[in-house]
């Protein structure tokens, strides 16, 4: 199977988690998308997160870890992703016009719309969320 790297952040804000939704599936995610060529995980993550939110100032505070899961591309392709994931912060107010819509919700309200993996690694970083 075909192996993609992905690359996104986590922004808590008044015990809120920042996510995209998947309006297709009726999940959401954690904004992140493909790295590109020559880019770092943490180049991507900010741009990703930049482009799925808006939100352009935007830091990263520490690397929280990889998520691999199953997925499909939007050509229909079956692959496994591996997912960069990092605690980030807004910095300030300058935002764009989001690509993917978005949402701020807590862990409980959360994790029933999330893909199985994703709330496995949640469940082992909330500590460091709060």
């Amino acid at each position: 199977m075909e192996k993609a790297i992905s690359s996104g952040g986590i922004v808590v804000k008044n015990g809120k988690i920042l996510f995209t939704k998947l309006t297709h599936v009726g999940k959401i995610t954690f904004p992140k998308g493909h790295i590109e060529a020559g880019e770092t995980p943490k180049e991507a993550a900010l741009r990703e997160f930049t482009e799925e939110t808006g939100f352009r100032d935007i830091k990263i505070i520490k690397k929280l870890g990889i998520v691999t899961k199953p997925s499909i591309e939007r050509d229909g392709t079956r692959i496994t992703k591996d997912i960069h994931l990092y605690l980030m912060k807004i910095t300030g107010n300058s935002k764009s016009e989001p690509e993917e819509e978005i949402v701020w919700l807590t862990i409980e309200e959360a994790i029933p719309l999330m893909v199985p993996q994703e709330v496995a690694f949640l469940e082992t970083i909330k500590n460091e969320l709060i």
